[in-house]
């Protein structure tokens, strides 16, 4: 897992779930390997965060100061603004077409954390392991 339980691996185990119980009513065999989905851009992008925040911080970021979280620079929109400064919230509102599936994914994640080294403490992994995420071999031994 890269960051806090939320309900969206409910949604998305239970996609594979039911086509591997389809399949199986069909009297096929039908492997079901669990905790694989550690590989790809997620993971990538985890790892890449780490790099960032040890060089940021130090190996064990040992120079976090509970201060850096709100001095932390404001996340990139990832839709450009349309011509105004409200940025790409407003402007949808603003034509009546707010992406609702965006808004509630990022709802869901929100953790209130700024950092990927603050959320991984929040799972149980101790922070003298976490630099060892660093690298996204780790994450999938």
């Amino acid at each position: 897992m890269n960051g806090s339980l939320h309900l969206g691996h409910g949604f998305t185990i239970s996609k594979v779930e039911f086509a591997s119980g389809f399949e199986r009513m069909l009297g096929k065999r039908v492997l079901f390997p669990q905790g694989y989905h550690c590989t790809g851009m997620p993971i990538k992008a985890s790892a890449d965060k780490l790099v960032r925040e040890m060089e940021m911080f130090g190996a064990d970021f040992e120079r976090f100061v509970e201060d850096d979280a709100a001095d932390a620079p404001a996340p990139v929109p990832s839709q450009p603004a349309s011509g105004d400064d409200k940025g790409p919230a407003a402007s949808s509102a603003t034509k009546g077409n707010v992406d609702k599936s965006r808004k509630s994914k990022v709802a869901a994640k929100a953790t209130g954390l700024t950092y990927q080294f603050q959320i991984m403490e929040s799972i149980g992994v101790p922070r003298a392991e976490i630099k060892r995420f660093a690298d996204p071999q780790h994450w999938i031994q």
